[in-house]
């Protein structure tokens, strides 16, 4: 983190006032928290070396005065230069052990967050666990609120690691799923995604085993990608198997994007249509559309590329 460049604000619409914000902090800031408090709001931005060779500190103390300022809410670094996307993993902070000690001690945020994730991680963290939670918390910049709903979506899954979980906060971040928020409406999906994924997995006779790589491509672009309704796609798996006798998810597939072509969500889009007069070539404009012939025609037409 030595070389990373810092941007420093104060929270919005916020002042320091000597004799209250910082004067009851005293007891508890040493020398190098108030050296780098005077420095920061004076350069702004900076990098860690810089901070560290004009005040004349070792840089894990530029590191631990920041984040002591910053669980006061006195500095706000969330005008800091993020990380280019896709790259945090590689850019991966380690914080020595003291620092760490002191965070846990007196960041109450910090505290409690480490005391949800022993809890649902079922075990005491060690010194990686605590330098992987708190990048996310400090470097990466997701609140602790974040952190415990993604930690809750993970150990519901069976992978209550705190490596999947670092990985998986990681992706989402440069997904662009960075706030609380985001991730709530994210994890929304995604639970209904997988519900849908486990219905069809019940319907296809595919049992709790893993799915395959080509097994998840489609159900992904279909639930997730798409977001269509289990009973949409259910309506596929019924064609499919009604006119070849067994599931075939390329054939399926070739339903679906027609239907998500004409903006089809629900069944009731599909039989509408399907009872709606069509004008054919040849034909009057009051005869109807044979939707039989359509599904034929698409599996067909799927028919036609290797088997998948």
């Amino acid at each position: 983190m030595a070389d990373k460049r810092i941007r420093v604000g104060r929270p919005e619409e916020k002042f320091i006032y000597i004799d209250k914000s910082v004067g009851k902090l005293l007891p508890a800031a040493g020398e190098a928290e108030l050296k780098v408090l005077l420095y920061a709001l004076c350069e702004q931005e900076f990098s860690v070396a810089e901070a560290a060779a004009y005040l004349k500190i070792t840089a894990g103390e530029v590191e631990s005065a920041l984040c002591f300022w910053r669980g006061a809410q006195l500095l706000d670094t969330a005008e800091a230069e993020k990380p280019a996307a896709h790259a945090k993993i590689s850019l991966f902070q380690s914080y020595d052990g003291e620092l760490l000690a002191k965070q846990v001690e007196e960041n109450a945020t910090f505290k409690t967050l480490c005391e949800f994730m022993e809890k649902k991680l079922e075990k005491l963290l060690n010194k990686n666990d605590l330098n992987s939670l708190f990048y996310l918390f400090d470097y990466v910049g997701l609140s602790a609120e974040y952190i415990m709903a993604l930690t809750e979506y993970c150990v519901q899954k069976g992978k209550g690691s705190m490596q999947y979980i670092l990985k998986t906060a990681l992706g989402k971040a440069d997904d662009g799923v960075d706030t609380y928020e985001k991730l709530e409406e994210w994890l929304r999906r995604k639970r209904s995604a997988d519900d849908s994924v486990r219905r069809l997995a019940a319907a296809c006779g595919w049992g709790d085993r893993e799915l395959t790589a080509n097994e998840k491509k489609y159900v992904r672009r279909w639930f997730e990608e798409e977001q269509a309704s289990y009973e949409l796609v259910h309506l596929a798996y019924e064609k499919t198997v009604d006119s070849i006798g067994k599931v075939k998810l390329a054939y399926m597939n070739k339903i679906l994007e027609s239907w998500f072509e004409k903006g089809y969500q629900t069944p009731e889009d599909v039989n509408n249509d399907r009872q709606a007069p069509k004008k054919k070539d040849g034909a009057e404009a009051g005869s109807s559309f044979d939707a039989d012939d359509f599904f034929a025609a698409a599996v067909k037409k799927g028919m036609s590329s290797d088997d998948e």
